[in-house]
């Protein structure tokens, strides 16, 4: 049971956490706001309160889950290996349809440090769902994961893990989008090699400098990074869209390594091949939300 002694600032709290704002500058805003309106009825705050009132509704949250999924016949899992400054975290979300509607809610972050073993963090969320869901293993029926290269031995563990306490029929599916996306980076490298690449690097290098080109074509050069081929694909839809206008560029000016033709056909080859990935990897997306 959770007593609210203050309304208006319980909801100030919330709103203002639900923005992004930090535990600490929460209590300045808050207090600077009661001082400035001199709201009387707004009691002051300190981190300890709002530190329990993040606690609060991180349980009431909990507890509507828990209600939900003690109340469904199954649900599945989602796991995504994600990294932010440096540290590693299993994100894992929850799929279960109400009423012919499918709901995504994220559940949990688990920090993964190089010491964490695929055991340890298996045991770790399956104290969790224990609590949340006593019945989970009885209603699990899929298990999702990303498939990603960073960290995927710990994911691939955690998701063995999972399929093998559930009752049998869970299903596993590891992202399709994800595998076709390590597919494309693969054949990117194969195909940009050192003197495609290194003429990319020549030629966008000369054009952000050319002002006057820049405002007769009313658009922006992309920006090379790297060999990423994210970045490349960018790079190249450009190149491919304003082919006309820069072949008659480069006729019209003495380059000393001008983009000879093959240097054009691996640009259509290339974006082709991105295009076509990205129509695939929409489709796999598709079906992993249903």
């Amino acid at each position: 049971m959770v007593s609210i002694r203050n309304k208006l600032r319980f909801e100030l709290i919330v709103k203002c956490v639900g923005a992004g704002v930090s535990l600490q500058q929460c209590c300045r805003v808050i207090n600077d706001a009661k001082k400035t309106a001199s709201l009387v009825q707004i009691e002051n705050s300190n981190m300890g309160k709002v530190i329990a009132t993040v606690r609060h509704i991180c349980g009431m949250a909990f507890q509507m889950i828990s209600d939900t999924l003690n109340s469904l016949w199954a649900f599945s899992i989602v796991l995504d290996g994600v990294t932010k400054n440096d540290l590693s975290y299993l994100d894992v979300g929850l799929r279960f349809s109400i009423k012919q509607t499918i709901h995504s809610f994220h559940l949990v972050a688990i920090p993964m440090r190089e010491s964490h073993t695929g055991d340890f963090i298996f045991g770790l969320l399956s104290d969790f769902l224990n609590v949340l869901c006593p019945k989970w293993k009885t209603k699990l029926i899929g298990i999702s994961s990303d498939g990603s290269c960073n960290k995927s031995g710990k994911v691939s563990s955690i998701v063995s893990h999972l399929h093998k306490a559930s009752d049998p029929g869970c299903f596993r599916v590891s992202c399709g989008a994800h595998q076709i996306d390590s597919l494309i980076q693969k054949a990117f490298k194969q195909l940009c090699d050192d003197v495609f690449v290194s003429t990319v690097i020549g030629v966008t290098g000369h054009l952000r400098r050319q002002r006057n080109l820049i405002s007769k074509m009313r658009s922006k050069f992309p920006r090379f990074v790297d060999t990423r081929w994210l970045s490349m694909e960018i790079i190249l839809e450009w190149f491919v869209k304003n082919k006309i206008l820069l072949v008659a560029y480069f006729e019209e000016t003495n380059l000393p390594c001008p983009p000879n033709a093959s240097f054009w056909i691996a640009v259509h080859v290339l974006h082709d091949l991105s295009t076509c990935q990205n129509s695939v990897s929409s489709v796999c997306r598709g079906f992993q939300r249903l």
